[in-house]
C-alpha cells in the first residue's frame, strides 16, 4: 500500500513528536529494581546472558543489545533508557503501517497519534526493560503476518520469521502473539482478502516450520521456568491472582489514569457500534484476537494454572487499543472528526503532566541522598530485604558504601550492632525468610529517633504505574546492658 506525500510529512511529524516525548528528562528518575538488575547485567558473562535467570523469564535478545552498548558507552540512566525511547519511537510508524494493513488511512494516521503520546508506551520507552522492544516487534510481526495473509512472498515471509524470532527471545509472551496470528489466520481463512493460506497452505507450514525450529530453544527455557512457577520455586512468584476487574484495568491502565482510560475505551466502542456497518471484519477480528490473547488468556491461565497477568507484560495489547481508537475516530466526518480526534489526543496525553513532574519509580537515588545527607562515622546502614541491598549500593557514594552492610546472619549481625554508633533501617520490599531474623536483632536495638517514609517526602506521581514505598528508620541509644558478643559469635 502506497503512502502519500502528505502522509509521509504528517508521520514524520508524529515521530519526531514522539521522540521528544520519550526523550524529555529521561535520566530524572532512578533506576528502579528491575532496571538496575538491567544494569548488573551489562558485567555479567555472555553464558549467564544466555541461559541465566533473568533470560528465562524474559527472553536474553534485550540483555545481549544493552550489554553490547553499556559496554561501549557506560551505564547510567540515561545510557541504559536510551534503547527504549528508540524502540518506542519507531514503534509510531509500525502502528501507522499495521493501521494500514487492516483499515483506512485515516484509521491508520489517527492510530499513530495515539501511540505517540499514549501514556503506557512513552513510560515503558523511559524504562531500561525489554516492553518497548517487545511491543516493537510485536507491530511489526502482526504487519507481516498479515501481509503474508494478503499474499506469500518470500520477502514478507523472512520478515515475519525474522519479527516474530526476535519477539520470542524478548518476552515469553510472544507465544501469545503467534497464537493470536493463527487464530486470525483461522477466521480470516475464507476472506478473499486474507485467504492466501488456503491457496499455497504448504508454503505457510514450511514458514511456521522455520520459526518454530529457530524459537524452539527459548520454547524450551520458558517452559522450564513456567513448570518452576507452577511448582512454586519460581523467582515470579510475586505475581498475583487476578481479580475480575483486571480485564477492564489492563487495557485501561494503558492511558495510566483508569478512569480516564475507562471513558476512552467506553467512547471508542460507542462509535464503533454506532457505525458498525462500516467497520471492517478484518479491523473486528484483529482487535478481538489481540485483546483476547493479551488479557483474556494471561487472566484464564493465572487462575487455572498459575498467576502470569501483569499489564507489561501485556504491552502488545497496547496495539488493539491505539487502532481502536483511530478507527474510530476514523468514522466521523469532517471538521468533527477532527475537533474530537483533538480532544481524545489531549485526554490520552494529559496523564503525561502528572508523569514529568512527579516521581513514579522506586527513589533510590533520593534515598542514598537522604542517607548521604545524615550519615555520622561509626553509623551502620542495612537494608530489608537483602535483594535491595544493591539497589541503594548503586547511587551510595564511597562513604556511605562504608556503612552499609550485608550480614549473613545473626551471629555476624550482632557484633556489628554491639560496636554501632546509630543503626539505619532501610525497608521497602516484603522481607524474605532469610531477612526476618536480622530485622528482628535491628529492631531491638535502640529506640527510634527518626522514620520517614520517602513517599511522604517526595512528590509520588499519584497515577504512577509502579513503585515501593521505602521506609528510613533512624535508631540510636541502645541499652546500656547490650551484652559483647563472644569470641564465637
Amino acid at each position: 500500500m502506497t503512502t502519500t506525500r502528505d502522509d509521509r510529512a504528517l508521520l514524520w511529524t508524529l515521530t519526531l513528536a514522539g521522540l521528544a516525548l520519550r526523550l524529555y528528562d529521561l535520566a530524572g528518575e532512578s533506576l528502579w529494581l528491575d532496571e538496575i538488575v538491567t544494569g548488573f547485567r551489562v558485567h555479567e558473562r555472555l553464558n549467564d546472558i544466555l541461559f541465566g535467570w533473568d533470560s528465562r523469564s524474559q527472553g536474553p535478545l534485550y540483555y545481549l543489545w544493552v550489554k553490547a552498548w553499556g559496554l561501549l558507552v557506560g551505564v547510567d540512566e540515561w545510557r541504559l533508557r536510551i534503547w527504549s525511547a528508540v524502540w518506542g519511537t519507531l514503534t509510531i510508524p509500525a502502528v501507522y503501517a499495521l493501521g494500514r494493513e487492516i483499515g483506512s488511512r485515516t484509521a491508520a494516521r489517527w492510530s499513530a497519534a495515539f501511540v505517540a503520546v499514549l501514556p503506557f508506551a512513552v513510560h515503558y520507552s523511559q524504562e531500561a526493560r525489554p516492553y518497548a522492544l517487545f511491543l516493537l516487534l510485536s507491530a511489526l510481526s502482526y504487519l507481516y503476518a498479515l501481509r503474508l495473509l494478503r499474499g506469500y512472498s518470500m520477502r514478507n515471509a523472512v520478515w515475519y520469521v525474522l519479527w516474530t524470532t526476535a519477539a520470542f527471545y524478548t518476552h515469553p509472551f510472544a507465544l501469545f502473539l503467534v497464537g493470536s496470528q493463527v487464530v486470525l489466520g483461522l477466521l480470516l481463512w475464507r476472506d478473499g482478502e486474507f485467504d492466501a493460506v488456503r491457496q499455497q497452505p504448504k508454503k505457510y507450514v514450511i514458514v511456521f516450520g522455520i520459526l518454530g525450529v529457530l524459537c524452539l530453544h527459548e520454547f524450551w527455557q520458558n517452559f522450564v521456568e513456567f513448570s518452576k512457577k507452577v511448582e512454586g520455586v519460581s523467582t515470579a512468584g510475586w505475581i498475583p491472582v487476578p481479580g475480575w476487574l483486571w480485564l477492564i484495568k489492563a487495557p485501561a491502565s494503558l492511558f495510566m489514569q483508569l478512569e480516564l482510560g475507562g471513558a476512552m475505551l467506553g467512547f471508542a466502542f460507542a462509535i464503533l457500534i454506532w457505525r458498525r456497518s462500516q467497520v471492517s471484519r478484518a479491523t473486528v477480528l484483529f482487535l478481538a484476537s489481540v485483546a483476547v490473547f493479551f488479557w483474556l488468556v494471561p487472566f484464564a491461565l493465572s487462575h487455572i494454572v498459575t498467576p502470569i497477568a501483569v499489564e507489561r507484560y501485556s504491552a502488545p495489547g497496547a496495539l488493539s487499543v491505539v487502532l481502536l481508537m483511530g478507527a474510530a475516530v476514523s468514522y466521523l466526518c469532517g471538521r468533527v472528526q477532527r475537533v474530537v480526534a483533538v480532544l481524545l489526543l489531549a485526554a490520552t496525553a494529559y496523564p503525561l503532566y502528572g508523569y514529568y513532574t512527579g516521581v513514579d519509580k522506586d527513589p533510590w537515588r533520593q534515598c542514598a541522598s537522604y542517607l548521604e545527607e545524615r550519615i555520622q562515622p561509626d553509623d551502620v546502614v542495612i537494608v530489608f530485604p537483602k535483594l535491595a541491598r544493591g539497589k541503594l549500593d548503586w547511587y551510595a557514594s564511597d562513604s556511605l558504601k562504608q556503612e552499609l552492610v550485608e550480614p549473613e546472619n545473626t551471629t555476624v549481625f550482632a557484633p556489628i550492632l554491639w560496636k554501632a554508633k546509630r543503626l539505619w533501617v532501610v525497608e521497602t520490599y516484603p522481607p524474605g525468610k532469610h531477612d526476618l531474623d536480622l530485622l528482628k536483632l535491628a529492631y531491638r536495638w535502640g529506640k527510634v529517633s527518626q522514620a520517614v517514609n520517602l513517599d511522604d517526602i517526595l512528590p509520588m506521581h499519584r497515577y504512577r504505574y509502579w513503585s515501593v514505598p521505602i521506609r528510613v528508620t533512624l535508631r540510636e541509644a541502645p541499652p546500656k546492658d547490650l551484652p559483647k558478643p563472644t569470641e564465637s559469635q
